[in-house]
């Protein structure tokens, strides 16, 4: 089950934002958790909100305190954790549901006392959890080498106490500055300093909330004697430790924020805040800065600003060469990948597949390039990553002769709920009338709003302008509602391409119940049930792990197949798959594991199920709430896949083509 792990949450007149900030929380992937609230006599309804969460999940403890600040809450959670690891989430913020699995692996496996992911800032509920391009994926340092960094390229990233997973003897070793602003400053370079090594990735898995009302955001700019504070307590530690760098390095940090302060307050300061300085050990560099502020406010401030205005300029110049590098690198793919193109017979071209993480879409064209390979032995398929056709359409269009076909994937994109992705399918349909065009498998789902209507009325003008337009279907409703409202294309109702692979993958020894669910607009299981899940799980004697048919980084063409075996190879390795995700299904299915699937919002999973119902040991439920009574069955079932019209795809293609 993994160690305990303690998340403490100060709490703090952030009404609006407390339920994201603990759900997210809830949400993650690694569940032997200790959620500390520590409501530090928040005025608002924030205590009383904190009891109500406790009241739906066990693993959530509330204390309720005067006020104290934020080192003061977080100092109290600190005294009350059990947990052999603690982390810090500030309660305005919010964090991936793989956070802490992704800094607790990365600490274990790189035995290290600290973890670290960059702060990812954001101003919506929504946030992208992408990878810090400017970052190797994995740094492992020693301690002191992390203290370092906090005078370098990791300031951002080191300074902060949220962010991090952190063995718990060393937090509770040094508390936070109670009473102060700043405390991260005085306090993480401790931590660093005790730990013997200290594992930095690259995956943004931490939302910095910007909240206009916190207190980063409302600082006065007026001398900040917290920030110098904490900053001279910082390298006062350095100078008890004998570590005369980073000594040197610290102070020369207290002199620049000090300077700065000065004049932002228009050359006035007070001495005794520059006597501390007196007898200080500096760099050079240090130094001479000192020396030229004390010679004239003015100048040194008329030098910065030319300096900052020097590396401003830089910064444009090389970012716009970049941008221009990376278009000329783009053009040059494109038309590299047309080299092979046969412009007498025609080609197939695979248009605008996936680069992102979801492993169903990458099934889709896994699936896609099997069947086309078969029924098109002598020609040649041509992929169309989806960036090169953002960027390169029209360069793309003049690559592609009349007598290609042009393939669209299959996947849940038609219609309202994803409407970037039915944009885009409208777009080629639109750029390439005048070719056959073929799409996969889809599901069609449009709601009931005013683009509804809009987005029908558009696509019908985009679907009539093609010539030879056939749509796939891979569910009834989809295939009822689509033949209804576009008459004239040319529909055919078949399975879900991904169900015609076979992977070869063997389960030698399954072991546990593996969960997959959604975390986006398509979300149906909600945290209550999966307390239930696990209860019932652990009463059958079997543990529970989590995983996600959605990877966190990019997934090009030549390493599609690799991640795809090694997440069928996982769903095999378990006994039960419980899933509200179509691809997760079908990956059980597909790996022959038996499986609990609940419907979504568009019905897409009920929908492609139809398929399969016949089978033994893959279950499909409308309800949520009927999953922890038929884990038993399930589990115990013997799986026996029987697929309707499999060959249905392969059977439509060649009638159209051949």
């Amino acid at each position: 089950m993994g160690d305990l792990i303690s998340v403490i949450i100060p709490v703090y007149k952030v009404e609006p934002y407390l339920l994201r900030c603990v759900q997210s929380v809830i949400d993650q992937t690694y569940h032997n958790l200790e959620i500390i609230l520590v409501d530090d006599g928040s005025p608002d309804n924030c205590g009383k909100m904190c009891d109500e969460l406790a009241e739906k999940d066990a693993r959530i403890k509330v204390y309720h305190k005067e006020n104290g600040g934020l080192s003061d809450a977080r100092n109290f959670g600190v005294e009350w954790a059990n947990g052999n690891y603690i982390t810090f989430i500030d309660s305005d913020d919010y964090v991936s549901p793989k956070f802490i699995e992704y800094l607790y692996e990365m600490l274990l496996k790189n035995k290290a006392d600290v973890a670290c992911c960059p702060l990812k800032s954001v101003s919506s509920d929504i946030a992208i959890y992408d990878k810090r391009s400017d970052m190797p994926e994995l740094q492992v340092i020693s301690g002191i080498e992390a203290c370092r960094l906090l005078f370098g390229s990791l300031y951002m990233i080191l300074v902060t106490a949220c962010g991090k997973l952190y063995k718990s003897e060393l937090v509770k070793k040094y508390c936070f500055p109670v009473g102060r602003n700043h405390e991260d400053e005085a306090t993480t370079a401790k931590y660093y300093y005790e730990a013997s090594r200290v594992a930095i990735g690259n995956q943004n898995y931490y939302a910095y909330y910007q909240n206009s009302q916190s207190i980063t955001h409302t600082i006065s700019k007026e001398k900040n004697y917290d920030a110098i504070w904490s900053m001279s307590h910082r390298a006062m530690f350095f100078e008890e430790k004998n570590e005369e760098h980073l000594a040197q390095k610290a102070w020369g940090t207290v002199l620049a924020y000090l300077i700065k302060d000065s004049l932002d307050n228009n050359g006035r300061c007070d001495e005794d805040i520059f006597t501390l300085l007196n007898g200080r050990p500096f760099t050079h560099k240090a130094r001479c800065i000192y020396r030229l502020y004390k010679i004239s406010p003015a100048l040194y401030s008329l030098t910065n600003k030319m300096f900052h205005a020097i590396r401003c300029v830089k910064g444009i110049l090389f970012g716009r060469a970049r941008r221009i590098l990376s278009k000329i690198k783009q053009i040059l793919s494109v038309r590299k990948i047309f080299e092979s193109a046969n412009k007498k017979e025609g080609n197939i071209i695979l248009m605008a597949t996936p680069t992102h993480g979801n492993l169903g879409d990458h099934a889709i064209v896994s699936a896609e390039y099997r069947l086309l390979n078969k029924i098109f032995p002598d020609k040649t398929i041509i992929e169309i990553a989806n960036g090169y056709y953002l960027s390169l359409a029209k360069l793309i269009r003049k690559k592609i002769s009349d007598n290609d076909i042009i393939v669209i994937d299959g996947g849940g994109n038609l219609g309202t709920l994803w409407p970037h992705e039915d944009d885009k399918i409208t777009d080629i349909i639109k750029r390439f009338k005048n070719n056959k065009i073929i799409v996969f498998p889809q599901t069609c789902y449009y709601d009931k709003s005013i683009d509804n209507t809009e987005r029908i009325q558009r696509n019908s003008h985009a679907y009539k302008s093609a010539k030879d337009l056939t749509v796939m279907l891979r569910d009834y409703a989809s295939y009822e509602f689509f033949s209804k409202t576009f008459p004239f294309v040319k529909t055919f109702l078949v399975p879900d391409v991904v169900l015609s692979l076979s992977p070869a993958v063997e389960a030698k020894c399954r072991q546990g119940v593996l969960l997959c669910f959604r975390n986006d607009l398509e979300k149906v299981i909600h945290d209550d049930v999966i307390q239930l899940i696990i209860k019932e799980t652990d009463r059958l004697g079997r543990t529970v792990s989590s995983t996600s048919t959605v990877l966190d980084y990019s997934v090009k063409q030549d390493s599609r197949e690799s991640e795809l075996n090694d997440k069928w190879r996982e769903f095999a390795a378990s006994e039960l798959v419980i899933t509200d995700r179509l691809h997760g299904m079908i990956f059980a299915a597909i790996t022959k594991t038996p499986c609990i699937a609940v419907d979504n919002v568009s019905k897409k999973v009920s929908g492609v199920y139809q398929w399969i119902k016949d089978s033994q040991g893959i279950l499909c439920l409308d309800n949520a709430d009927d999953i922890p009574n038929n884990i038993e069955q399930v589990l115990n079932a013997e799986v026996k896949i029987d697929i309707r019209n499999i060959d249905g795809i392969e059977q439509a293609i060649r009638g159209l083509v051949l």
